[in-house]
């Protein structure tokens, strides 16, 4: 008898996709393809690692990082304004450096046409902005960033490059942001604007195909850092200038409202979830913008402190904690490590920010990072018992 060939080495994936797997082959089963044997054995044939799909090598980071700064330089260069040229000249000079970045782009392989589509898209930036300038548009007006945006994000889709995608969707986040702040707001217009354009964000990663699921992990990755800017902008204790309604979140409520409306009608339940985290900022964060009984004339000192300013401080920190909480798991569940990372970055900045602000007369920043860090290792070790309890009846 010939010896059994030695079984293949397992192949590292990640747990989404190792989430997404088990579904199929328990519906594969249950359909009758598959004997429940030659399930497990496909089954055995992946092994969730914490490294699995993660490609930021120092090469890439390094391309990626000069392309920005490139990018940024040739920007700059245009706002310079070259006086030594003509404006047609600068405009033929400009379009003449993206064409060629797109033609290189195109060109080239893996990273280096990666980090070449990375900065096509941010040359289309000083292409727009050059092109205001030819034509004296005032260049300080946030509907030139929705000009750069579009073409940068057809350009994304175009060509399948999730990096020019992430210079897309943030330059149009900034110009939703800038566009309503523009009419004139203070701290809550700017944290609806956000949080709005957190559940959009978030919304439209749940429409995605999965033909398109790398640019779904951006939207979604934008719409995490959007909401932990949100709640942290809602957690600020006092309020400044004026805010007004504007055209922009009218606008903005209703596309949020039904991209929301759309992603629940067609999502999974991780993506609902996720949008219930988003939902669920906007809302804690619009009350707790809006309910801010402390001004700046107000002096932190304890005895000067009403029961309502605590009450209101208090459930401020909560609300913080608990989103960047949910944002943490989604980032952990999704194999997003830059969500993971916003989050525990966002905590840290924040507790900070609340020790000199709000604590520093009453409690040291030191003590209320030790409270902090007691409840979240607490609630971490509940919550790692907790999955290791459900995958196990899960495997069972």
């Amino acid at each position: 008898m010939s010896a059994a060939s030695p079984s293949p080495a397992p192949v590292p994936t990640t747990a989404e996709r190792h989430r997404w797997l088990t579904g199929e082959l328990r519906e594969w089963e249950r359909d009758g393809l598959l004997t429940p044997d030659a399930a497990a054995a496909i089954a055995d044939r992946y092994v969730v690692t914490a490294d699995a799909g993660r490609r930021f090598t120092a090469v890439r980071v390094i391309l990626g990082l000069g392309a920005v700064f490139i990018g940024i330089g040739l920007i700059w260069l245009v706002a310079a304004n070259l006086d030594e040229l003509s404006p047609l000249v600068r405009f033929l000079l400009v379009v003449a450096l993206w064409a060629g970045l797109a033609i290189a782009a195109e060109l080239t392989r893996d990273l280096v046409s990666a980090a070449l589509k990375l900065l096509t898209a941010l040359a289309a930036g000083a292409v727009v902005f050059q092109a205001a300038q030819s034509l004296q548009v005032p260049a300080y007006r946030p509907h030139l960033l929705l000009a750069w945006g579009l073409g940068a994000l057809l350009y994304a889709y175009a060509r399948r490059s999730r990096a020019a995608g992430l210079v897309a969707i943030t330059v149009l986040a900034a110009w939703y942001v800038w566009q309503v702040m523009d009419a004139g707001g203070g701290v809550v217009t700017f944290t609806g604007a956000v949080l709005l354009a957190s559940v959009a964000s978030v919304a439209l990663a749940a429409l995605h195909p999965d033909s398109w699921r790398g640019f779904g992990r951006l939207w979604l990755s934008l719409g995490a850092v959007m909401s932990l800017i949100g709640a942290f902008a809602a957690a600020i204790p006092y309020s400044g200038g004026s805010d007004r309604w504007s055209e922009g979140l009218t606008a903005g409520i209703v596309l949020a409202l039904g991209l929301a409306a759309a992603a629940l009608w067609r999502s999974t339940r991780d993506e609902q979830v996720e949008l219930g985290v988003a939902v669920g900022a906007l809302v804690l964060g619009l009350v707790m913008s809006l309910w801010r009984p402390m001004t700046y004339s107000d002096a932190m000192v304890p005895d000067e402190l009403t029961a309502e300013m605590w009450l209101r401080t208090g459930l401020a920190i909560l609300v913080f904690l608990v989103i960047a909480g949910g944002w943490a798991v989604v980032g952990a569940r999704r194999g997003l490590p830059v969500v993971s990372a916003a989050a525990t970055v966002g905590v840290v900045v924040f507790t900070t920010f609340q020790s000199f602000a709000v604590f520093a007369p009453i409690i040291s920043g030191a003590t209320l990072f030790l409270a902090v860090g007691v409840v979240m290792l607490i609630t971490g070790v509940v919550a790692e018992r907790a999955r290791r309890r459900i995958g196990s009846e899960v495997r069972s």
